[in-house]
């Protein structure tokens, strides 16, 4: 069994996890490479932070969608990529726009006709 530096496994503890392989011995590798080529061990934990939260809003944390710890560390440089969550979408049900646009419902109008009347307005 293979002993990993002590800020590796820092950082490995961190990776969100994922479903099916992610070598670990291959993401050091990355890892190793990343620091010969005058990468910080801070750039790739802030970028990662950054990936952990991006996967954590997008709901992928625990899929396959989770990248290779690999391929993060990789040539591409992954880590270095700002990895803004996506925002979520807001949603406006059809009487919050029936009370932004003013409309009331008429005298004796159905709940279904007022809600039919406020979807059809602009």
């Amino acid at each position: 069994m293979m002993v990993y530096p002590e800020m590796f496994e820092a950082l490995w503890g961190l990776y969100p996890r994922r479903i099916g392989n992610n070598p670990k011995r291959k993401a050091f590798n990355a890892y190793n490479a990343r620091l010969k080529q005058g990468n910080t061990h801070q750039d790739m934990i802030d970028g990662l932070k950054r990936y952990k939260r991006f996967c954590e809003v997008s709901g992928t944390i625990n899929t396959s969608y989770v990248m290779h710890a690999s391929t993060f560390l990789g040539l591409d440089e992954n880590f270095l990529e700002e990895w803004e969550p996506p925002k979520p979408e807001i949603v406006e049900t059809i009487e919050e726009k029936g009370r932004r646009l003013r409309i009331l419902p008429g005298i004796g109008e159905s709940m279904d006709a007022y809600k039919k009347r406020i979807a059809q307005t602009r």
